[in-house]
């Protein structure tokens, strides 16, 4: 299991890889835009400890995120991301919660 932290304390070091920049709609809140940022990047932190490479954390047909699964949730200024080792990338159910 690979668990990643990304907090929003810390969210001017975080940034979006090339691809997913233009995944979030550029009139989207500012916090809408944090809590994206934080999210995919305690995705690849989860991925990174699973002995992944950092690569763009691109979205589902519902806006969901593609080729990983796991539990994203993006409250109180931290967005911890946990994700299973499995077939692909990785498996299991995504559950995204913004509030």
């Amino acid at each position: 299991m690979g668990i990643g932290i990304a907090n929003e304390k810390h969210a001017g070091d975080y940034s979006l890889l090339a691809d997913e920049q233009g995944l979030i709609h550029p009139q989207a809140l500012p916090k809408r835009k944090t809590e994206f940022t934080l999210g995919r990047t305690a995705a690849r932190a989860a991925l990174h400890r699973l002995g992944h490479p950092a690569v763009p954390i691109l979205k589902g047909e519902r806006g969901e995120p593609s080729h990983i699964s796991g539990q994203v949730y993006n409250t109180v200024g931290v967005s911890p991301f946990i994700v299973e080792p499995g077939n692909d990338l990785c498996h299991g159910s995504v559950d995204d919660h913004c509030g």
